[in-house]
């Protein structure tokens, strides 16, 4: 389908769409060549509205959604919630490492080294800014 579209320009550099008229332009809009209707952008291609169709894909689909929420979650609790809770409370005692910055050491290559994030350090070990210092000790949750 071909809609009609003119983009004005405002002095600030910003767009904003101009009512239509007799002298704009027409672009081409591949995402409604499906029979949709101006305003109806679903994104969908014929094989996943079939498949959307099927209450077997929905819910493959609503699991999978549901499994990387909380998996991201799990990895990664916002502080004070339960999760962060019990996260911190499975690291307690023999799971924790404790590592010495020495020069040249960076919270994110120490994060790296010990396969967890920068996030999770400054966590774990109550610190409000990434900077650390020669001779400090962090403790290490374990991966």
């Amino acid at each position: 389908m071909l809609f009609p579209l003119r983009l004005l320009f405002r002095e600030d550099g910003g767009q904003q769409q101009a009512p239509l008229s007799t002298d704009a332009e027409t672009i081409d809009c591949p995402c409604h060549d499906n029979g949709s209707k101006r305003g109806e952008d679903t994104g969908q291609t014929p094989q996943e509205e079939k498949n959307l169709a099927t209450e077997w894909y929905r819910n493959k689909l609503a699991g999978a959604i549901m499994k990387g929420i909380d998996d991201y979650f799990q990895k990664t609790p916002p502080p004070g919630t339960l999760l962060a809770w019990q996260k911190q409370n499975r690291q307690g005692g023999n799971n924790i490492s404790h590592y010495r910055i020495q020069r040249g050491d960076t919270l994110s290559g120490v994060a790296r080294k010990n396969q967890t994030t920068v996030s999770e350090l400054m966590q774990f070990n109550d610190l409000r800014d990434d900077r650390v210092m020669v001779g400090q000790t962090i403790r290490i949750p374990a991966s």
